[in-house]
């Protein structure tokens, strides 16, 4: 049998709770450990995961044996965490992308990730099995009903005249 994947998790929010609730869930859960939580202040961080390591220093990832980091705290703890991650596993995924727009950040991330043989991950925006927010299912349908096409939507040209029809 194979050793686990031992992942951190920075930041003990809704998505970070969501990540564990979907990892313990797994089929095969005991192929994935999560062995530590970043976060800045203890006192925010119930509940952990069992067997899970409270840490709130970047530099207490070293010595974990880290396969992964998954930030999920938001920009500014990308670049708090975000070297020390990639210096202590393989992979570090960021949810947190808008960090990467602060330039001198990420050309530390990547002098890091290239220094140490590390990478860093840009995850799909949606976990898996998760339904989009009532927000999000707004915004997608009112570009999708305002968006302006050279193509007219399938079906429009008999919705309009079904409408005029009936008010006639």
């Amino acid at each position: 049998m194979r050793k686990p994947l031992r992942i951190a998790l920075i930041g003990w929010g809704a998505i970070s709770r969501r990540v564990a609730e979907l990892l313990a869930s797994a089929q095969d859960a005991r192929g994935i450990a999560i062995v530590a939580v970043g976060v800045r202040s203890s006192a925010r961080a119930h509940d952990i995961p069992a067997g899970a390591e409270l840490v709130t220093d970047p530099g207490q990832l070293a010595g974990l044996e880290l396969d992964l980091v998954v930030e999920a705290a938001g920009r500014e703890a990308v670049a708090i965490w975000g070297e020390a991650a990639l210096r202590s596993a393989p992979a570090f995924a960021i949810a947190s992308a808008s960090a990467l727009t602060d330039a001198a950040l990420l050309e530390r991330l990547l002098a890091t990730a290239e220094a140490n043989g590390s990478q860093l991950i840009l995850p799909p925006a949606r976990l898996p099995g998760s339904t989009p927010s009532r927000r999000h299912q707004r915004c997608r349908s009112t570009r999708s009903s305002t968006a302006s096409s050279s193509r007219p939507r399938p079906g429009a040209a008999r919705r309009r005249k079904r409408w005029s029809r009936s008010t006639n």
